[in-house]
């Protein structure tokens, strides 16, 4: 799949391979799937990200990326509340996820879906989202915030 990453020829391709096989290459305990690609993990939205997104801690921030891999560094320790397993990949919660994501310039009407989609499907709540918004605080909280404000008053 990729450099010193192989997958037996019996097994089947999943859904998410490009992934998986970024992350797996990087590090598992090092890399966490984030922003667009964890939006993917998610199902949230229907971004179609360029490049597999990691998010990878300060004292990893020296790991060189892979091709076709982007690189974040947390500024912070991530929280291990902000982590979750999807499709058995470390990946960041939804309401990181689409704060990540609309901090990094996705398009905003991609953002706007992720929201309604999440708290639709009770995979995160206005708490959660007005908490990790107010830490960029700037459009990307008040986007998140109408956007949550115009989903539950539906």
């Amino acid at each position: 799949m990729r450099q010193g990453l192989y997958r037996l020829s019996d097994y089947p391709a999943g859904e998410h391979d490009e992934i998986r096989a970024a992350w797996l290459t990087v590090g598992m305990e090092r890399a966490v799937v984030s922003h667009e690609s964890a939006l993917v993990l998610h199902g949230l939205s229907d971004v179609l990200p360029n490049t597999v997104h990691l998010l990878v801690s300060r004292e990893h921030r020296g790991v060189r990326a892979p091709s076709g891999v982007t690189l974040h560094t947390a500024t912070a320790p991530i929280p291990d509340g902000d982590i979750t397993t999807r499709h058995g990949i470390r990946v960041t919660i939804p309401a990181r996820t689409i704060i990540d994501a609309a901090r990094s310039g996705t398009a905003p009407e991609q953002i706007q879906m992720a929201v309604r989609q999440a708290l639709r499907e009770g995979r995160t709540t206005p708490d959660q989202l007005a908490e990790h918004a107010k830490r960029n605080g700037g459009h990307v909280a008040a986007l998140v915030k109408q956007t949550t404000k115009e989903a539950t008053a539906a």
